[in-house]
């Protein structure tokens, strides 16, 4: 395969105030390097931060939601700017969410922003003053979960796919730890593992084994279809 020097790109990832410079090379040409790169959509960033891709999907959803309503000024139904909101704003930010979702409570909050605009807007148009929207009413009316509560029903998600061979990835699968009781009234099901970083302890697979583990005890992994997980994963988390 011959490649384009010209297009391709290094980026190093590293923690450190002063990391290592090396230049690397294709045919004695340098390769430029980069602090971040998108990969599938999703950014990373040398420094391994997850504002800088977390903001870029919170100004996308923004321009979305101003985009929205600007377009619907004369729409007073409800469903219809609901229909719009979930279908264009909310998947850009839970795309990928499994990779990026943030542990910080400011990050939490800054991505949650995002949809307590929408509802203060339709509250607007649904008669109420800004401010004054009742966020928790619209949200159990609408049926609109918290977005950190959805990205928890994601990672429940795709933590059962993996366990049960429905997402084909052996490497993956290795790496989770799953706790063999001593008692036969236990019902824990995935073991917790020392991490020296917080990165590391708060990477996708680690956190998505924490929470397996938080509600293990009123959700099986191991019994029930697909659909029934999903309806159990929503009553246990909302």
């Amino acid at each position: 395969m011959e490649l384009n020097v010209s297009k391709c790109e290094v980026v190093s990832f590293s923690h450190s105030q002063f990391p290592y410079i090396f230049d690397y090379r294709i045919n004695g040409l340098v390769l430029r390097g980069m602090n971040s790169v998108k990969d599938l959509g999703v950014v990373f960033t040398s420094t391994l931060d997850p504002l800088e891709p977390i903001d870029g999907v919170v100004s996308r959803a923004y321009s979305l939601l101003g985009f929205i309503m600007r377009s619907t000024r004369s729409f007073r139904s409800p469903q219809s700017l609901l229909i719009l909101y979930k279908s264009l704003v909310r998947p850009v930010l839970e795309y990928g969410s499994v990779i990026w979702s943030p542990h910080l409570i400011t990050h939490i909050d800054y991505l949650d922003r995002a949809q307590l605009r929408f509802l203060r807007v339709l509250g607007v148009r649904m008669g109420y003053g800004y401010l004054t929207t009742p966020i928790e009413e619209l949200e159990l009316r609408f049926n609109l979960h918290p977005l950190h509560t959805r990205r928890q029903l994601q990672d429940l998600q795709l933590l059962y796919k993996l366990v049960n061979g429905k997402l084909d990835c052996p490497d993956l699968l290795r790496q989770v730890n799953f706790y063999i009781p001593r008692e036969t009234r236990s019902k824990a099901v995935f073991g917790r593992v020392y991490r020296p970083t917080s990165y590391a302890s708060n990477c996708g697979l680690a956190r998505m084994q924490r929470t397996g583990g938080l509600v293990c005890a009123g959700l099986d992994f191991f019994r029930g279809s697909w659909l029934s997980f999903k309806w159990r994963c929503s009553r246990v988390l909302t």
